[in-house]
Formats: C-alpha cells, sequence, structure tokens
C-alpha cells in the first residue's frame, strides 16, 4: 500500500515451510530427552546431592548452576535427576550447549517442529530465537530447561538472553562458570565406597580390594577416569594387581608430560588422570581404521552423535569404514575398551572431550586425513538444502563449523563445504554467517584461477550477491552479479536461462538502490531473452514478468504493471494450479496495484481471495496470513469499514508482536499502520501512542537517518 507496511507487498518473498503438525497439545518431552532414559550404573553414587539439587531446583528463582571438573559426571547427575523427578514436570527440554545459546535452540530440529513453529524464509537468528523463546513462555505448567555445557564456554550473556524463561521454567545449566549465578551445586569427587561400586560396575575379571583402593586413590575417585580405566583392564582381562603397578608407574612419568605440550590450565586439573590415559593408549594396539575413526572423532563436537550421521561421514572412508555392519562392530570394540560412550536408547555415540584430547595428543589429524569427512559431509549437508525439509539437517552444521575450524586448508573440499554450509545456514536464517561462510569458499576457488572453476565461481557469486541483498548491501551485491554475468556470457553465451535470471536479479537489486530507469532496461533485457528461449507459459518468464510489474508500479507505470503481474499470474496458476503460493503472491502485489491506482473494492476482492487461500495452507499462525491481515486493514480503512479494519490490523500486530518480539522491525511496521487506524476512528490516544512506539522502535533498529525513523517523525510532529 502507500505506506511503509508496502515493503511487504512489493518484496513478498517465497517461504520455506517445514510439515506442521497440529496437536492441539504440546508434547512432553519438547526435544530428544527420551534418549536419556537409558540404564546407568550412577543412579545411586549420588543420593544426597540429588535430593540437594531437587530442593534447590523447587526453590529458585534464577538458573542453578552444576558445577565440577569435566568427567566428573555432571550430564550423568542431571540425567539422574531427569529420571527421578520426571513425572513432575509438564514439559522437558534438554539442550546440547555447543556454540552459542541461539544456535543451541535453533539448530534442534526436533524442539521446533514439536513447538509447532514455523519460520519465514526472511526471518534471522535473532527472529527465529525470539519465537522460539515466546512460544516456551506460554507453555504452562511445571517445566525444566537443562542446558548441558560440555565445553564449558556459556557464558552470562548466554543466560541473559533467555532471562524471559526464567521465572516461567526450571532451569538447570551444567558450567563451572562460578561468575553465572549463586545457586550453584559443586560435585566433588565420590567417595572411596562409591567409586569402588563404580569401578566393579565396569570391571569383573578380579577382585582385590587393596589394589582397587590404591587405584582409586590414584585416580582421585574421578568418574571417567574410573570408567575408562575399568573397561579397559575388564577388556584385556589384566588383573587388579598388575592394574595397580601399571598405573603407578604411569604416574611416576607425570613430570614428563608437563614438558610434552599440554596446556597449564589442563595439566593442572588433569595430569593424573591425563597421564594414567596416555599410558593406557600407547598400550593398545590400534587397527589403521581405529586410528582413522578416532581422529575423525576429534574433530566433532563432544556430544552424542547417531549412528546414521557418523555412517554418513565415514561414507568415502577407506577400507570397509562406509559398510554399516563393520563400522558398528568397530564402533562398539571402542566402546567396550572405554575410548568412546554410546546410548543405546537413540543409537549414538560420543567422544569425550578428556579422551579427545589423549587422542590429539598423539594424532593431531592432518588435512589429507579428513578430505573425505569433509566430502562427505558436505554431500550429506546439500540433500535437503532449499528444500521444505532443510530444517532436518540443522543439527549437522555444528559438526560441520566444527570440523573446518580444525583444517587449515585452500581445497576445492573445503571450499564445497563452506558453501553447501553457507546455503544451510542461510536456510537457518543466520545470513552473516552464511554470507562469510561463502566468501570464504569463493576466494578459495578464485585464488586457484582454474578455468574449470568459472562456472562455479559465477554461481557462488550470484548466491552471495543475494545474501547481501538480504543485509541490505546493494552496492557490493551489484558488483557481484555483474561481475558474475560476464562470466556466464562467456561460457554460456547470450541467450541462456542463467543470463536471463542474473539479468532479472541485477535489476531487482538496481531497484533497491532507487534506480528505476536502469532496473526496467534490465528486465525488458531479460524478458527478450525469456522470449528466445522459453516457451510463453514457462515460470522462469513468470519471475521476470512479477520483478517487471514491482518496479513499474514504482515508477507509477500502473497499466504496465497491472498487464505484466496478471500475466504472470495467469502463466503460475496454468504451471502451478490455481491455488499455489505463487499464484497468491501474485494475486497480493495485483491487489497492492489496484490499491495504488483507488480502487479498493478490486483490491479488497484480490486480498480476501489471497488471504483466504494462504489461511488454508499455512493456518492463522504465519507471517504470511499476518501480512495479508495488516494490507487487508488498510484497504477497508480506505473503504471507511474502520471496525474490522481495526480488529485484522490488531490481530496482525499481537501475531508480530509475539512471535517476532516487541523490537522487531515488522513489529514497528504493524504500529505505524495501526496509528493510521486509531487516527481514522478517531481514537487520537491509541493513534498517538502506537506511532511513538513505532517511532522508538524505527530509531534503535535503523538509526535517525533511515526514512522509516524520518517518516514516523514527521507524522509525531502532527500530533
Amino acid at each position: 500500500m502507500s505506506h511503509i507496511s508496502s515493503i511487504d507487498r512489493t518484496q513478498y518473498k517465497e517461504y520455506h515451510v517445514p510439515h506442521v503438525h497440529k496437536t492441539g497439545t504440546y508434547p512432553k518431552h519438547l526435544n530428544d530427552v527420551s534418549s536419556l532414559f537409558a540404564k546407568t550404573p550412577l543412579l545411586s553414587l549420588r543420593e544426597e546431592e540429588l535430593q540437594q539439587l531437587e530442593v534447590m531446583v523447587q526453590f529458585a528463582h534464577e538458573p542453578v548452576l552444576v558445577k565440577g571438573i569435566p568427567g566428573c559426571g555432571k550430564q550423568s547427575f542431571i540425567k539422574n535427576y531427569i529420571l527421578q523427578n520426571d513425572k513432575y514436570f509438564d514439559h522437558i527440554v534438554w539442550l546440547d550447549y555447543i556454540k552459542n545459546i541461539q544456535e543451541s535452540f535453533l539448530l534442534d530440529d526436533d524442539l521446533t517442529k514439536n513447538l509447532d513453529i514455523v519460520f519465514a524464509h526472511e526471518e534471522n537468528v535473532p527472529i527465529r530465537f525470539h519465537k522460539i523463546l515466546n512460544k516456551l513462555t506460554t507453555l504452562k505448567g511445571n517445566n525444566l530447561l537443562v542446558i548441558n555445557d560440555p565445553f564449558e564456554k556459556i557464558v552470562k550473556s548466554d543466560l541473559d538472553a533467555i532471562k524471559q524463561l526464567h521465572q516461567k521454567w526450571k532451569i538447570i545449566v551444567t558450567s563451572n562458570n562460578a561468575t553465572l549465578y549463586n545457586e550453584f551445586i559443586n560435585l566433588k569427587p565420590l567417595t572411596k565406597d562409591r567409586a569402588k561400586q563404580l569401578f566393579y560396575s565396569f570391571y569383573t575379571s578380579d577382585k582385590n580390594e587393596k589394589a582397587l583402593d590404591e587405584i582409586i586413590k590414584q585416580l582421585d575417585c574421578h568418574i571417567l577416569g574410573i570408567k575408562m580405566v575399568a573397561k579397559y583392564a575388564n577388556y584385556y582381562n589384566i588383573d587388579l594387581e598388575d592394574l595397580r603397578v601399571f598405573i603407578e608407574k604411569a604416574c611416576v612419568e607425570i613430570a614428563a608430560l608437563k614438558l610434552t605440550g599440554v596446556s597449564r590450565s589442563y595439566a593442572s586439573l588433569f595430569q593424573r588422570i591425563f597421564a594414567i590415559l596416555t599410558a593406557i593408549f600407547q598400550e593398545i594396539k590400534w587397527t589403521e581404521e581405529e586410528q582413522y575413526v578416532l581422529k575423525q572423532l576429534t574433530t566433532l563436537p563432544s556430544v552424542y552423535i547417531t549412528f546414521q550421521d557418523l555412517l554418513a561421514f565415514f561414507s568415502y572412508s577407506p577400507g570397509r569404514l562406509g559398510n554399516p555392519r563393520y563400522l558398528q562392530t568397530l564402533l562398539g570394540n571402542l566402546e567396550r575398551r572405554g575410548w568412546i560412550f554410546y546410548n543405546k536408547v537413540n543409537g549414538a555415540y560420543k567422544l569425550h572431550r578428556i579422551p579427545q584430547t589423549v587422542v590429539k595428543y598423539f594424532w593431531e589429524p592432518s588435512v589429507n586425513d579428513l578430505n573425505l569427512m569433509v566430502k562427505a559431509m558436505a554431500e550429506r549437508i546439500a540433500e535437503k538444502t532449499g528444500t521444505l525439509q532443510a530444517n532436518e539437517n540443522f543439527h549437522l552444521l555444528p559438526y560441520a563449523y566444527n570440523l573446518l575450524t580444525h583444517i587449515v586448508s585452500s581445497s576445492k573440499e573445503v571450499a564445497q563445504l563452506q558453501y553447501q554450509l553457507a546455503l544451510a545456514y542461510h536456510d537457518a536464517g543466520d545470513i552473516f554467517k552464511a554470507r562469510n561462510l561463502l566468501s570464504l569458499a569463493l576466494s578459495i576457488l578464485e585464488n586457484k584461477q582454474d578455468p574449470e572453476d568459472d562456472a562455479t565461481v559465477a554461481s557462488w557469486k550470484c548466491n552471495l550477491a543475494l545474501m547481501n541483498q538480504d543485509l541490505n548491501d546493494f552496492e557490493y551485491a551489484r558488483v557481484l552479479l555483474e561481475e558474475a554475468l560476464i562470466k556466464e556470457k562467456k561460457i554460456h553465451g547470450y541467450f541462456h536461462p542463467y543470463i536471463s535470471s542474473n539479468l532479472s536479479n541485477l535489476a531487482m537489486v538496481y531497484k533497491d538502490m532507487n534506480n528505476l530507469p536502469k532496473a526496467i532496461l534490465l528486465l525488458e533485457e531479460a524478458k527478450r531473452i525469456d522470449d528466445k528461449i522459453y516457451s510463453e507459459e514457462h515460470p522462469i518468464a513468470a519471475i521476470t514478468l512479477n520483478n517487471m510489474a514491482v518496479v513499474y508500479q514504482e515508477m507509477g507505470k500502473f497499466k504496465e504493471a497491472m498487464a505484466c503481474q496478471e500475466q504472470a499470474m495467469l502463466i503460475n496458476a496454468r504451471c502451478y494450479g490455481a491455488s499455489h503460493i505463487k499464484v497468491t503472491s501474485n494475486m497480493f502485489n495485483l491487489a497492492g496495484i489496484h490499491y495504488d491506482l483507488k480502487e479498493y473494492e478490486a483490491a479488497r476482492s484480490l486480498m480476501e481471495n489471497s488471504l483466504a487461500m494462504d489461511i488454508r495452507r499455512f493456518g492463522e499462525k504465519h507471517p504470511r496470513v499476518a501480512d495479508g491481515w495488516s494490507n487487508l486493514a488498510m484497504v477497508l480503512m480506505q473503504l471507511n469499514e474502520l471496525k474490522p479494519a481495526t480488529r485484522l490490523m490488531e490481530d496482525a500486530y499481537r501475531f508480530d508482536r509475539d512471535n517476532f518480539g516487541i523490537e522487531h522491525i515488522r513489529t514497528g511496521i504493524r504500529l505505524y499502520n495501526l496509528s493510521e487506524v486509531y487516527l481514522r476512528s478517531h481514537d487520537m490516544v491509541k493513534g498517538k501512542r502506537a506511532i511513538i512506539k513505532a517511532y522508538q522502535i524505527f530509531k534503535r533498529q535503523y538509526g535517525m537517518d533511515h526514512p522509516f525513523t524520518q517518516k514516523t517523525a514527521e507524522k509525531m510532529g502532527r500530533f
């Protein structure tokens, strides 16, 4: 329309909409919490601390921390708490903190699916993050959120970011960061008796209390150390006296380890455990395939990874590792010797970060060691990137990102993984990270100056240009598209689909730069190519026509805009069917043209039809539907139907406020348009309040020089 909301109409994008199941209720376990319910020998080891945690969680008004050195059993302790208290909670979320709090929420596709959350394609990470938080705050009852921090990297700003959950949810965090909150439980080493109980739960080859007492003493009652040593000794049928001698000898050599490059912070905490595990590591006769698997696992996050994902990652590996049965057998042997952990419920494996450090101490993986995993991971991520099922692979993104941090290489395989990861992060709404990754990938290929890569370079430049356009860097987007266009013409000639698409994309960048004459010239050139290479009813031709309509409308050439938009709608209806999303988008844009021509009844009819089709497709809880409510309200306001206009605009405002947050630009746009409706209804108090809120949002988000801020300030001056 002729208001700020017109940006929603003219720039309407298509959405990637995952399947949404409408159950009316939400499951108790909102993500893969059920995988925690595996038998564990730790169930009775910390009864006093469990009772203490129960009381603290019940009465705490801020997150409760569970502290303790790595390997002391924090994760198992929390699992036991959930096992004992599951029946008292209405909803439970278990979150593995990997890089930051936003990604930890967003990349858990089980959580977003179980919450019935639909993300619009243009929504970025902060928007999606707040949609999840807002949905969680609406869940009634006694709810529990566990944030498991296996890397000890969580900071107070992470927990401040979820402050709105503090009053609604009980929150437990595993961390050694003493600056986070005052409420905490410090897990101390086990008592000697319980440490022995734990040892015997994994070791059945021998009984020798005196020798075991010395072993436990040398291990400092450290849970991970006990488990790994017990499993190793049991696997190789080592009696306890021989094990005691072996461990004492390893501990004597601690001083030598200080000189081998172990970091001071690590050595101060785990000097003894590290010495014992390195001694064990050197005793084992590792096969080449076991070495290969362990090297790969050191580059992945220390979290449980399903067997199916691991199988995909090892699909190009040498020997028999691509064989599911063989890989499962190999992983089973590593687990029985104590070097990796296995979760029977979801069939997942984990290399804890302490043995991970031991493996890297001896076998730091080289680029050649990782090339095959890089290739396999790129292909696995590419499977669903850009599809309606893209969110099903979001959990893989931290694995790939972590892998790339271990590689200093400019190989084409690394560039390909960076490229696929960039597209996946773009699907996940993190356009900044997507742009940075794609920039790195593009620089690798350009530096190689291989003519065989010219087509790929051109394609990647187009994708990078669109990402920069999304981030409002129009000048760089223009440069990239023009460079890509030169390469494409050399490779494909002039009359080619790629040339037409690039011209159309370049035209929309010029439109964003307010160079409308240049934009329409490029679109007319694209149409000439379309007319040459496509039939009259090809869907690509409809895209060019739609873009021409948008530019003509901005130029005030409504007759030309109407003709292009009607032709695009006709083509899409014949190609996809009359109820397809492309058709409803054409109807939406066509209604806008009628609005600009002050043909409000025609605009109303098209808007109502488009809105009804979107509601049937998406339900009422979707950004497209909120856009439809807002724009239909503006039409009804012009028809002086103020009560339904007010109701629709208020519904649109509440949707954006609740799903995007009170500081989001969409919320500001709704408030601006809502003020229009209130003022037309002579409700000056509500109108003034709405315009002031809109101004505050635009000022904070865009600054004083942005057109939205200036237009809103001008309107405020009328009061």
